[in-house]
């Protein structure tokens, strides 16, 4: 009788815990918090660590405003462009990384600017777009290979249109989170 019952509650558990790993939306989330860059997401960058003491480096800056995010990714994907234009792949790590860690962050971000809930699958499937183009191109200078911007130019372009678009509809009259910030109730908000 023991035994079918641990049995029945193993079976139980087991059942519970495949159908949370199998559903969609029930895995943990893949954003990190500001501050934190995740060193396991699938790139290297050990050129990037050289000279660091034990790898560690500076993280990037992440606006808390999506404006603003989507204005810092356009500007480092200018850098990047440029830096693989002149074949200066070293200069390409910096933007990478930076923009890295503001995709990483750019649902949490425009939730908190105030962008629609209708936007947010958008704003979701431009930035893993862009993230999947960005991450070739870093793997192939990670390989110390001259990457192909203009194969993914078409692509990049599309998703930071697709994200600028996000920003230009919600409504700028809308208090940033940057402008709220100095307010009590703001900090208070989950």
């Amino acid at each position: 009788m023991f035994a079918r019952q641990m049995f029945f509650w193993f079976a139980i558990g087991g059942a519970v815990a495949l159908a949370l790993t199998a559903a969609p939306g029930c895995r943990p989330s893949t954003e990190t918090a500001p501050g934190e860059h995740d060193h396991e997401s699938g790139h290297d960058h050990g050129a990037d660590h050289a000279g660091d003491e034990d790898g560690a480096h500076a993280e990037p800056e992440v606006p808390r405003d999506y404006r603003q995010a989507i204005v810092q990714v356009r500007a480092g994907v200018e850098r990047i462009a440029k830096a693989i234009e002149t074949s200066n792949l070293e200069a390409a790590h910096e933007p990478l990384d930076e923009i890295d860690a503001t995709i990483g962050h750019l649902m949490l971000i425009a939730k908190q600017s105030g962008v629609p809930r209708g936007q947010w699958e958008e704003v979701n499937v431009a930035r893993r777009a862009l993230r999947a183009e960005l991450d070739q191109l870093h793997a192939k200078i990670d390989a110390n290979q001259r990457p192909d911007y203009a194969a993914a130019k078409g692509t990049i372009e599309d998703c930071l249109k697709r994200l600028q678009n996000v920003a230009d509809e919600f409504d700028p009259k809308s208090p940033s989170p940057a402008a709220a910030s100095d307010s009590p109730s703001e900090d208070a908000k989950p």
